[in-house]
């Protein structure tokens, strides 16, 4: 893949890492930073993913600010290595 390609690739959702969502509950800047970074995909037209929405304020500061979609052990845990052999299956 050549630069120019790279750069016309289309996109179409962007992921926030769980490192920066873990700190919703006790970081101003975390939470200023996260804001910006939806508003700024929000702009661009991209869906947001959140990986660490592991608490109820976390989720509902997502929700609040716009992410679309999220994961993490608040929303589901997961299963149990029977229980997902069985999905598997």
């Amino acid at each position: 893949m050549t630069n120019e390609e790279f750069y016309r690739t289309p996109l179409y959702e962007l992921k926030l890492d769980r490192s920066l969502i873990i700190d919703l509950d006790c970081d101003s800047d975390a939470r200023t930073i996260t804001k910006a970074i939806i508003l700024l995909a929000e702009a661009l037209g991209l869906t947001v993913c959140a990986e660490g929405g592991e608490t109820d304020q976390a989720v509902e500061f997502l929700q609040v600010t716009g992410c679309q979609k999220a994961q993490g052990f608040y929303l589901r845990k997961p299963p149990s290595s029977s229980a997902f052999a069985d999905f598997v299956a």
